[in-house]
């Protein structure tokens, strides 16, 4: 993993960074968000805050960079994928805008599972 390359992913638009899932443990003041979670739990009621706002809101405040970890990008389908592409496109998600300080990670098992990023996702990553 290299760190250097991640935090220069701080402040740039439509950009997330690609890391191995053995690798998060790594990284400092993060959110982990399972890649599988079911769409009723994601989406929650209509107009309401995402389940992970407090948690980024949290630990945004604490350090001045902070991780929103989407883990096991690979083992979920492509259609499933491209739920989180607002994410990183926008930086936002069901009306909440990311924390300024907040750098978007996928994680994959392996480097061969990378091809299993679906392209339109894939296009905004960086591997790292």
């Amino acid at each position: 993993m290299n760190k250097d390359l991640i935090e220069l992913q701080r402040g740039c638009p439509a950009t997330a960074v690609v890391v191995y899932n053995s690798e998060v443990e790594g990284l400092e003041n993060f959110v982990i968000l399972n890649a599988n979670i079911s769409d009723k739990s994601l989406f929650g009621s209509p107009m309401g805050n995402p389940i992970f706002k407090e948690m980024l809101e949290k630990k945004s405040k604490i350090s001045g960079l902070v991780y929103f970890v989407i883990y096991g990008i690979d083992e979920v389908a492509k259609d499933k994928q491209e739920r989180f592409l607002g994410i990183v496109k926008d930086r936002e998600f069901e009306g909440y805008k990311l924390p300024e300080n907040c750098i978007v990670v996928f994680t994959v098992k392996d480097r061969s599972s990378l091809q299993k990023i679906s392209n339109e996702l894939f296009h905004f990553c960086i591997v790292a």
